[in-house]
């Protein structure tokens, strides 16, 4: 219990303006048995508690006592009980925990296993803070859309990845200005993405708005006398191509060629293969 206290005090003190909801998980049956009251007591001082079935060790000592006891004996908050530690996560959305409008510390605490829990923990706390944010940016675009429709594994050429990102399909560089001020009060990161030739996809949430690029605005390609203008989401291959009918393209770009990516992305990470590779060649994108 003292260990417990000092805990929750110190994010108290960090971070005095948070609600606090604190995921605790016993350490042996023993000690519930010696201490329930008091960890009780503690957590009693939380906005709200989860606690999860203890860690047992190597001794099987489940017959001592009933970790439910904790929770039944929090008082003047919420307090509930689990067994499921990996579905840890999705109890705090159906506990009603998880409102990204209000800051809050989320607290896991414990001496076994419970940190197995962090990461299920962390992609549904991604997935509220974006299911919240997005709708609040979109209405401000003037005629892209952001859809939750494609999985990594459609965006990447690799096809890996089952998580389902927010993806903003950007159609003019008014609604690209639009979008980049708007993300950046409401504290959405963005992730630019072309055709997804060089990138891994992820099984996991992340709070990042994908940005793609389509229409004419961005799907320009324009040679002059003296410049190439290319818009970020023309195919690398095309503009190779173009650049050799135009007798304009150095020989060691054409391996460039067979690259299924982007231009924005191939500039980028300065796109090369077979010795050749990008630099700082072009005067517009």
């Amino acid at each position: 219990p003292a260990e417990l206290r000092s805990t929750l005090e110190g994010i108290r003190q960090t971070w005095p303006e948070h609600r606090v909801i604190a995921m605790f998980q016993p350490h042996r049956f023993e000690r519930i048995k010696m201490y329930a009251p008091e960890f009780a007591a503690e957590l009693s001082k939380c906005f709200a508690a989860i606690v999860v079935s203890p860690f047992a060790a190597w001794v099987d000592d489940s017959e001592i006592a009933d970790p439910s006891v904790i929770f039944e004996a929090i008082t003047t908050v919420r307090g509930y009980y689990t067994d499921d530690l990996a579905g840890l996560g999705h109890y705090l959305v159906e506990y009603g925990a998880v409102d990204t409008t209000v800051p809050t510390v989320y607290a896991v605490i414990g001496a076994g296993d419970i940190s197995k829990a962090i990461p299920g923990i962390c992609n549904v706390l991604k997935w509220a803070y974006m299911s919240h944010r997005v709708p609040l940016l979109a209405e401000s675009l003037l005629s892209s859309r952001i859809e939750h429709t494609l999985a990594w594994s459609d965006l990447t050429t690799l096809g890996v990845g089952n998580a389902i990102p927010w993806i903003a399909s950007v159609e003019s560089t008014d609604d690209l200005e639009i979008l980049c001020s708007e993300a950046h009060r409401l504290g959405v990161p963005l992730l630019p993405l072309g055709n997804g030739s060089n990138m891994v996809g992820t099984d996991d949430e992340i709070d990042k708005l994908v940005i793609r690029f389509s229409g004419a605005n961005f799907e320009r390609l324009v040679f002059s006398h003296h410049a190439i203008i290319a818009g970020a989401a023309v195919p690398l291959r095309k503009l190779i191509q173009e650049m050799v009918r135009h007798d304009c393209c150095p020989p060691e770009l054409a391996p460039l060629s067979w690259i299924p990516g982007q231009l924005g992305g191939a500039v980028k990470v300065n796109a090369g293969a077979h010795g050749g590779a990008l630099y700082g060649a072009p005067e517009d994108q």
